[in-house]
């Protein structure tokens, strides 16, 4: 059995990706090692998937999460990012893996200023076809990690900029992203406001249209 470093998953032993969170997996046979860096982390996840999931037939559902999730992967990979799916409703970008570049955080907000502006086209189409559309959030945490990369490829990454993303994420207002303070470029300009029920004291709260006119300029 190959136990995922992610969520603690026991996979079969030739699995390569863990069956819960779709992370992929480390194999004993490659050593892994490890680096510490600061990355940048976008996670963002559809919001209405048990609506839609009620609303359409298991066939078209398919089709349309999977244009969604191309869309967003081009993206993240346009700005830089290593990408994963985790399951049928989240994917993160993370930026930073496998090379650091000084405007990660920077890449990260562009990358998210393009994926809703990519979905709001790509939801025209779907409403167009099948009468309803994806909601999304987006949550952006930057912080420090370690990566566990093994001769095979395959590379974990544990730390605290994942868990500020996907917390973001799950509290951000529906096409909305929530960037942490940490993420935060001392040369962006717009007004912030905390975020109200999130438990990190200075993590910012602010509508992507504000980010996006910003760095339009």
């Amino acid at each position: 059995m190959n136990s995922c470093s992610r969520c603690g998953t026991q996979n079969p032993s030739w699995a390569t990706h863990c069956s819960a969170c779709s992370a992929r997996l480390l194999h004993e046979e490659h050593p892994a090692a490890e680096a510490r860096k600061v990355v940048t982390v976008a996670c963002c996840a559809v919001h209405n998937l048990d609506e839609l999931s009620e609303k359409l037939d298991p066939e078209a559902l398919v089709q349309m999460t999977d244009a969604f999730f191309e869309d967003m992967r081009q993206a993240l990979e346009r700005y830089g990012a290593t990408v994963e799916q985790w399951g049928n409703e989240r994917i993160l970008g993370l930026f930073g893996i496998p090379r650091v570049h000084a405007d990660d955080a920077l890449r990260a907000v562009y990358a998210a200023v393009e994926m809703r502006t990519s979905l709001n086209q790509q939801n025209s189409e779907f409403f167009r076809i099948w009468r309803t559309h994806i909601t999304i959030g987006i949550g952006i945490g930057t912080g420090e990690v370690v990566t566990r990369g093994a001769a095979a490829g395959a590379v974990a990454v544990l730390g605290d900029a994942i868990n500020q993303a996907n917390r973001l994420e799950r509290i951000a207002p529906a096409g909305d992203v929530l960037i942490s303070d940490a993420t935060y470029p001392n040369n962006f300009a717009g007004e912030f406001t905390p975020a109200k029920g999130f438990d990190i004291a200075k993590t910012k709260i602010a509508s992507l249209n504000i980010i996006a006119a910003e760095l339009d300029r």
